[in-house]
């Protein structure tokens, strides 16, 4: 989803056999900005979930990706301004 620039961008991950997932969206320093969740996920496909950022700064910010079963993973995503 880097960078956003649009203010609306989508989270793309593989779900092996997750029923649902929650994205934390936190802010550089540690701040929480947001939270997306997806229920009834495809299993052993490419998931979608959109977020819309255009109320935020410019600045980097991280997307805690978490299923309900399965490791989470952090990735960072870039905001720029319109």
């Amino acid at each position: 989803p880097n960078p956003v620039i649009t203010g609306i961008t989508k989270f793309r991950f593989f779900n092996y056999n997750a029923s649902s997932v929650e994205i934390k969206i936190i802010s550089s320093n540690g701040l929480f900005v947001d939270r997306l969740h997806l229920n009834s996920l495809t299993h052993d496909e490419y998931n979608e979930i959109s977020w819309t950022s255009e109320n935020l700064k410019s600045g980097i910010y991280l997307a805690e990706i978490k299923p309900n079963i399965g490791e989470s993973h952090i990735v960072h995503v870039m905001v720029l301004e319109n």
